[in-house]
């Protein structure tokens, strides 16, 4: 997150596709349908682009089966001790408007689940596209580039 708070001051664009180095892209035109939900769409903070089943498993929340024109949303998951929120915010590869890239920086001990959170009670949520066999995978484990 360190990174991502410093990066940001060099954001000059309505717009970030946030990536780290380990990712794999299997599948294309996911930017162009992510930024045709984004204009659709004000209320979704970011576009998540795994695997619907691995989204499901690594974070916990679920899909609403419902077609929202090119995109689902995503059900949030919310815990409320201490208040955070899955689903709503990632920092897996995804797109998301520059006002919610630099909403909360600097970043004061704050997660995926606290972002959330707030974005949330601001009556965001998430979405995701509609190929259930996303977009990309992670493949760092413990092997990431410092």
């Amino acid at each position: 997150m360190k990174s991502i708070e410093n990066a940001s001051k060099y954001i000059d664009t309505p717009y970030v596709f946030h990536c780290e180095e380990d990712w794999e892209f299997y599948d294309y035109g996911f930017i162009e349908k992510s930024f045709e939900v984004l204009n659709k769409d004000p209320n979704v903070c970011t576009v998540f682009l795994r695997n619907h089943d691995e989204n499901k498993i690594r974070s916990g929340i679920n899909i609403d089966p419902i077609d929202q024109g090119g995109y689902y949303y995503i059900k949030p998951k919310y815990v409320p001790n201490p208040p955070r929120v899955a689903g709503v915010l990632t920092f897996n590869p995804g797109l998301r408007r520059r006002s919610i890239s630099l909403a909360k920086i600097p970043y004061d001990n704050e997660d995926e689940g606290t972002l959330g959170y707030y974005f949330w009670k601001k009556g965001m949520y998430g979405a995701t596209l509609l190929n259930a066999n996303g977009y990309v995978k992670h493949i760092g484990w413990e092997k990431h580039v410092h």
